[in-house]
């Protein structure tokens, strides 16, 4: 396969002070970090910055200057004592001395699935760990000769685009974890809500009953801590009925459960403890097996009211909107100049997604001129 590698310029006196950068595939759509290392000094490197993306049918690489603020890696060494790293499978060994934070990049960006491994200084002890997964890894257990074991804790997470492994000392962690739950930083809630069903008629303008749809057994449970919020919805039965007269359909719409199963399932966590992220332990949608049994009447009723209400929403979006354009220049006695609103976005990161997609089953009924019916299917 084809890789390349980088390199800064040569200065005016000479040779660039750095190495070629690590290798990578120009295949690899997307942005990513490679090193430069220090010709003399090798365990001091240059962050670049490397993104790969498609320019009509060319594969476009951009390199520039890393930001050291946001590097896809960072290591936290909250401890006091001298940490190693390297990548699994590479020979070269970085150090991140006690109280300080490396920017940090892998030497094979080309690997699959790199792993990191750790080692505390006097230690034979080597942890591998992944950046893939936002975790609490377990504790690691340094013995060290002639002197008591010592326990460390590792956390992977997010700060932003950033992924980072804090490695702390288990007693200062534990100490600052008691504290909270001294000053009350730690917190729990729960509610429950439990309907047994909801019933709602559409009638359109003539007024005259389109459907009756019945939502049976819904209930929603919410949990929330300091630490996490879950929220789970279950509805176990959705009904509609076809109101008009003389249709082949009374029943259009119903659910195809086995004895005892829920129609719809949802349930999300998430965490309070990343500000930088929205982070998602878990998310959750099933959705049952549904018949659909429609007739050509019934569907173009239907989408004559779906129209008929679009257009009076949209009639009273543009009257509000209207007014409230005149209330403000009004308050300030001249023409407002329209100004461009700014996006805020946050990255998402979700560690475990599932999602079971509808599984429909469709009867359409057409009537004839002569004012007979012929059935389709289609599922």
């Amino acid at each position: 396969p084809l890789l390349l590698e980088v390199q800064l310029a040569a200065s005016e006196h000479g040779e660039s002070s750095y190495r070629w950068s690590t290798r990578f595939s120009p295949e690899r759509l997307g942005s990513f970090n490679v090193k430069l290392r220090h010709k003399q000094r090798g365990i001091t490197y240059y962050l670049a910055r490397v993104n790969v993306k498609l320019d009509g049918a060319t594969n476009l690489v951009v390199v520039s200057a890393e930001k050291r603020e946001f590097p896809d890696y960072r290591i936290d060494n909250h401890t006091r004592t001298r940490l190693y790293v390297q990548q699994t499978g590479c020979d070269v060994v970085d150090v991140v001395p006690p109280g300080t934070e490396l920017p940090y990049a892998w030497d094979d960006p080309a690997a699959d699935q790199p792993m990191l491994e750790l080692q505390f200084e006097n230690s034979n002890t080597i942890t591998c760990i992944s950046f893939d997964r936002l975790q609490e890894l377990p504790p690691i257990v340094v013995s060290k000769h002639r002197q008591r074991a010592r326990v460390y804790t590792a956390e992977v997470f997010a700060n932003g685009p950033t992924k980072v492994l804090a490695i702390e000392e288990a007693e200062k962690r534990l100490e600052r974890k008691r504290q909270a739950r001294i000053d009350g930083d730690e917190w729990r809630r729960t509610g429950i809500v439990s309907l047994f069903g909801v019933g709602v008629s559409i009638v359109d303008e003539r007024p005259r009953e389109l459907m009756y749809v019945q939502v049976q057994r819904i209930e929603v449970n919410y949990s929330e801590s300091s630490e996490r919020t879950t929220v789970e919805v279950r509805v176990e039965r959705v009904q509609a009925d076809n109101q008009l007269y003389r249709t082949p359909y009374p029943i259009c719409v119903y659910p195809l459960l086995p004895h005892g199963g829920v129609f719809f399932n949802a349930m999300f966590t998430r965490s309070n403890t990343s500000t930088t992220i929205d982070f998602y332990h878990k998310v959750r949608v099933m959705v049952g097996e549904m018949e659909v049994r429609v007739d050509e009447e019934f569907f173009n009723r239907t989408m004559s009211f779906i129209t008929l209400v679009s257009d009076f929403w949209l009639r009273q979006s543009g009257r509000e909107q209207l007014v409230e354009k005149e209330i403000e220049e009004a308050l300030s006695g001249r023409y407002l100049v329209p100004t461009a609103s700014v996006l805020e976005s946050k990255m998402v990161y979700i560690e475990e997604l599932r999602l079971n997609p509808l599984r429909l089953f469709l009867t359409f009924t057409t009537t004839s001129v002569a004012g007979g019916l012929s059935d389709g299917m289609a599922g």
